[in-house]
């Protein structure tokens, strides 16, 4: 999950395009929204995909929903799950988020792999994206030993079972066609991004500082880029698969 300060430069050309006619404004962070397509196209004759922001779920707390409505209940247990309440009320354990932060820290590994072995097969318009959040990942595994010194973590340890099945879920899209790789590093960002931003407190909580750190404008500004490059039709199930696992990751720090 990209350091802020490390996009901000390599994105910059890549910002997402909301100025077409017909799209709906830029989406700010935590803010749900939908993919369309407009009926207008670029000057290649490819149709231009939109953000339209999603209206508020009619139980007032906010749907992710991404392709009609069904995975609704999995971004809802991905982006609200307890880990994360206890994160916003300061009630989580030191060893469970220790437990967490050191299998984020071998997942991060993981996906630094698997988006450099992306970036080597993209298109080449999608290619300053995908380095930039590389980049981004190697500063975020310093990030990692420096806290991982201050709180006593061993990033050593072995990877637990819901660590090494989300590498395996990165090994599976190796061998993916490329758009369904894109797509599942967007929606395990754009997740990221979500469950953060639910963490966020309006007092002070002794994890403030993590909060901030993985909802900075930049990381969001990099999810941006990356929905971009996404394409959602036909990935339902790939959608859902990425979501399970994020489940499965929270549900890792607090059995």
């Amino acid at each position: 999950m990209p350091d802020a300060a490390q996009l901000a430069a390599s994105i910059q050309a890549c910002r997402p395009r909301n100025d077409y006619p017909g799209c709906g404004a830029a989406v700010e962070v935590g803010e749900p929204f939908e993919m369309s397509v407009s009926d207008r196209r670029d000057r290649a004759g490819a149709r231009i995909r939109c953000r339209r922001p999603q209206r508020p779920h009619p139980a007032g707390t906010p749907s992710v929903a991404i392709v009609r409505g069904v995975l609704d209940r999995l971004w809802t247990a991905a982006t609200r799950h307890p880990f994360l309440d206890a994160v916003r009320e300061g009630t989580i354990t030191d060893s469970a988020f220790d437990r967490w932060l050191g299998q984020d820290a071998l997942f991060v590994g993981d996906l630094l792999t698997f988006q450099a072995r992306l970036l080597a097969r993209a298109p080449r318009p999608a290619q300053t994206v995908l380095a930039g959040g590389c980049v981004a990942l190697v500063a975020e595994l310093d990030w990692f030993e420096v806290q991982a010194a201050r709180r006593g973590i061993d990033l050593g340890q072995p990877a637990l079972p819901a660590t090494l099945a989300y590498g395996e879920l990165l090994l599976r899209l190796d061998a993916a066609p490329y758009e369904a790789a894109v797509t599942a590093l967007w929606v395990l960002e754009r997740v990221y991004l979500l469950a953060w931003a639910s963490a966020a407190s309006m007092s002070t909580s002794p994890f403030g500082e993590f909060v901030e750190h993985w909802t900075a404008p930049g990381f969001a500004g990099y999810v941006d880029a990356l929905g971009e490059l996404a394409i959602l039709d036909g990935h339902d199930e790939l959608v859902g698969d990425v979501l399970s696992h994020e489940v499965a990751f929270w549900d890792m720090a607090v059995v």
